[in-house]
């Protein structure tokens, strides 16, 4: 028998942050100050800042839970200013 996974962890962010890493600082920024509701919303319609991802990216995330899609946001955003 398998452990069910609770929350969130870095290493959720890490791999879904691979589909978001060519996004700008300023499009990670928005992504981490919009609704959470939004983000999916966002990603089905193809509207900024996701619009810069390709299809299967987009795709990819919009099943993803949206609380990584921010936190993935949040750690790109962090990892960048320390370089």
């Amino acid at each position: 028998m398998t452990q069910k996974k609770i929350g969130d962890d870095f290493r959720d962010y890490q791999n879904t942050a691979g589909f978001m890493i060519s996004l700008s600082n300023k499009a990670l920024r928005e992504i981490a100050h919009i609704k959470r509701s939004e983000i999916r919303k966002r990603l089905r319609n193809n509207v900024y800042p996701f619009s810069r991802l390709n299809k299967e990216a987009r795709e990819t995330l919009a099943f993803l839970p949206t609380s990584w899609v921010y936190g993935s946001a949040e750690c790109l955003l962090q990892e960048r200013k320390h370089i």
